[in-house]
């Protein structure tokens, strides 16, 4: 039994519907390689690309454990509900794991592995926006390279697509993380980190978020103006309506605790545009990706996290 509670609160510490947004954002550089990709290889780096963010999640946990305790008390790592060294165990493993995978794919695609960790560990100590978005968006850059992809060729090849792509990815990934930031104003104050809620308070934030939400649409329309029609923005447009809701919601006069239950429609969000990336290279597959993932988040979030402090 105890080793069932401990699975369970691990597997809820990982908050499973943050993995679809490592998956589509890793397909980015699973669609960009320019090889043949077995049909295993996408099974097993589908499954890495799945379960990083929950794994570096108990990490982070592990690293914001004084403001959890403020802004997440409920939190099985926070509250003391998960043993921290097994947890962090597991993790460490995990991690260790996928390096050595790496390590025989292709050994390179170490260095995409080390800049999201390292860059997940500052974001832990001071939340910095660019730091989390781009530690997310080294799953695109590690796919690639681990499938065999020269790390350099990441960002040069595709007369410069791919490094367009990789942008899109960090714009997707930075608004994501904007609007995560207005539930924990109290925690993050008390421990001293300066999110933009923190500096300039989260009525200010709400009307800037309610501009950032309608940012994708604008692009899409900037987009069209200059390449016509594309399957992908169909994509990209169903992630843009779900953005522009996200910033009318957390606009909205409501509760702290909605600030938290609305996120899923954030998350959904990341992972719609980040699929209509994808659909920019591989129109079937982006398509089935947003579906997929932005169903993946809405259902788990509301079935399994219904609470702020978990």
């Amino acid at each position: 039994m105890k080793i069932l509670s401990f699975l369970y609160y691990y597997l809820k510490s990982m908050r499973l519907y943050y993995g679809f947004v490592t998956l589509s954002a890793g397909w980015v550089g699973i669609v960009l390689y320019p090889g043949i990709v077995s049909r295993g290889s996408y099974v097993l780096l589908s499954v890495i690309l799945f379960s990083c963010w929950g794994v570096n999640q108990i990490i982070n946990d592990y690293f914001n454990l004084e403001e959890d305790k403020i802004n997440a008390p409920g939190r099985p790592m926070a509250c003391g509900k998960l043993n921290v060294r097994g947890a962090m165990t597991i993790s460490v493993g995990c991690i260790i794991g996928i390096l050595v995978y790496s390590m025989w794919k292709n050994p390179i695609a170490c260095v995409p592995i080390a800049a999201g960790v390292l860059a997940n560990i500052y974001y832990s100590k001071t939340k910095n926006i660019l730091l989390f978005a781009f530690s997310i968006s080294c799953c695109a850059w590690f796919a690639y390279g681990v499938l065999g992809g020269r790390v350099d060729a990441f960002f040069t090849a595709n007369h410069g697509q791919n490094a367009i792509l990789f942008l899109g990815l960090l714009g997707c990934n930075a608004l994501m993380t904007f609007f995560t930031y207005f539930k924990d104003v109290q925690g993050d104050k008390s421990v001293g980190k300066r999110t933009p809620q923190v500096i300039f308070g989260n009525e200010p934030m709400r009307k800037a978020g309610l501009v950032l939400g309608l940012l994708p649409l604008g692009v899409a329309v900037l987009v069209y103006l200059c390449t016509g029609w594309h399957v992908a923005l169909g994509v990209w447009l169903a992630g843009s309506i779900l953005s522009a809701l996200t910033g009318f919601l957390f606009y909205r006069p409501h509760s702290i605790q909605n600030d938290y239950f609305y996120l899923k429609y954030n998350f959904a969000a990341c992972c719609a545009l980040q699929a209509g990336l994808v659909a920019w290279v591989n129109p079937l597959a982006g398509s089935w990706l947003a579906l997929g993932c932005a169903l993946g988040v809405l259902s788990i979030f509301s079935g399994g996290y219904t609470h702020a402090d978990e």
